[in-house]
């Protein structure tokens, strides 16, 4: 893997020292205690739920791909391994959005799947899951409304959820539109203008009109055909059990919850810190927790809860793709992972790591 700058070093370092210094602050032996509560039960079912859920978020990509892609021999179980590769680099590898990087590189490089396409698919299947997780809050907001006669958002809620929307599905809607405009053509030219004259020092075969061309032509046909539907189901169900899997930490942590949709709201409001939190960059390691820690406690849970849980579903979801990563990569036959990365970096960024 590419080596960690040392500024990501120093960030990291920082960032786990002050969430070591909350947690010494609010006892370590509490925190302890209530990590101690968890059970083998919940924690098999985490794992199982954790796995049912990058199976799903694999298939909607894969749908969006096979689809508009049909030049390509790509199969579901390329697809599958390509995402448990990305989510695994999303942990390692000190670069922002490095997850969607390798979801690019290795469908471009490996398996032959047009710029275009590629890039398109990444962003409508990001702005496909994302704004599936406020449907699904409103879904249980109005059941929690029926049921229990709760009519409002509390501030905590409004204040994540509002977040949510400007920085995770509005960035995504907006590249998605950006993408088809003259402009984007035109800084297009100018990169590969660039590139040509200061990086390969040849002429390249890339073409800006064909891709803008081909991106209008994959959204349109993305956006506004019954696959959507079909994509938006496993989408809003790839969010419930990614819900779910917090819930039965929850339930692990405390026993009986008393209040189950409001569990299963701040379970769904917890993913969306984690969405708004930029983890793929390892330097944010320590300080997003302690963010995530923080804002768990204005939705209503106890400082060690928060903490135990945060600490939990960190440390169980990279063990799962732990597991999962390494008979995918001999599966899937991917080598040279290390130079991939490299170049999807480079690809993306224009830079050395």
């Amino acid at each position: 893997m590419p080596k960690i700058r040392s500024s990501g070093i120093i960030t990291l370092i920082i960032g786990l020292s002050v969430y070591v210094l909350y947690i010494y602050y609010i006892g370590f032996d509490e925190v302890l205690k209530t990590l101690s509560n968890i059970g083998f039960l919940e924690i098999s079912l985490f794992i199982i739920l954790t796995i049912f859920v990058i199976f799903l978020h694999s298939f909607t990509w894969y749908l969006l791909i096979k689809e508009y892609s049909t030049e390509s021999k790509i199969t579901f179980k390329n697809i599958f391994g390509i995402v448990v590769i990305a989510l695994f680099s999303g942990y390692v590898v000190p670069v922002g959005a490095v997850t969607e990087v390798m979801r690019i590189t290795l469908s471009i490089i490996k398996y032959k799947i047009r710029s275009s396409v590629a890039i398109a698919s990444v962003i409508i299947h990001r702005l496909y899951i994302s704004s599936s997780a406020l449907i699904l809050f409103f879904i249980i907001f109005t059941l929690r409304a029926y049921l229990k006669g709760i009519y409002s958002l509390s501030y905590g809620e409004l204040i994540i959820v509002s977040a949510y929307m400007i920085l995770v599905v509005s960035p995504n809607l907006s590249i998605l539109g950006f993408m088809s405009t003259g402009i984007f053509k035109k800084i297009l030219d100018r990169v590969k203008q660039f590139i040509e004259k200061k990086v390969v020092r040849r002429r390249t075969t890339f073409d800006p009109e064909i891709f803008v061309r081909d991106h209008i032509i994959y959204v349109r046909k993305s956006l506004f055909s019954i696959n959507t539907i079909l994509t938006y189901i496993v989408s809003i169900a790839e969010w419930f059990f990614l819900s779910l899997a917090v819930y039965v930490l929850m339930y692990g942590f405390v026993g009986k919850l008393e209040d189950p949709l409001y569990s299963v709201m701040s379970a769904i409001v917890f993913q969306m810190i984690y969405w708004i939190m930029p983890l793929s960059f390892i330097g944010s390691l320590g300080i997003a927790d302690f963010i995530l820690t923080l804002s768990l406690q204005v939705i209503g849970l106890t400082p060690h809860l928060a903490t135990s849980l945060v600490i939990l579903y960190r440390t169980m979801t990279f063990l799962v793709i732990l597991i999962l990563y390494y008979p995918i990569t001999r599966i899937s036959k991917i080598e040279n992972l290390d130079k991939l990365v490299k170049e999807g970096i480079n690809m993306i960024y224009g830079k050395n790591t």
